[in-house]
């Protein structure tokens, strides 16, 4: 799904580094799947835009399993998506 999340990273990726992953696969009410996680067995990632804010469920585990840092595409899919939440997007 186009995005501005998607800014500057291709259709699909996979990453370079290991990383553990959320496993939930229930929407909240007005939040939109943007991507697919196949580790995640459903949403990869998800975006919520309510005019009292901005909120986004990118579900990879951050630095439980490995250092997402150095991995290119997600450190820009992070940076993005913080960008987006803040409205600087």
């Amino acid at each position: 799904m186009a995005h501005p999340i998607w800014t500057g990273l291709p259709n699909s990726f996979v990453t370079t580094v290991a990383v553990g992953a959320n496993v939930g696969n229930v929407l909240n009410v007005g939040a939109t799947q943007i991507a697919t996680c196949k580790e995640c067995l459903s949403q990869g990632v998800a975006v919520l835009d309510k005019s009292a804010g901005r909120v986004v469920q990118i579900a990879h585990a951050a630095g439980y399993t490995g250092n997402w840092t150095t991995d290119a595409n997600l450190n820009k899919m992070m940076s993005n998506a913080a960008l987006w939440g803040a409205r600087c997007l």
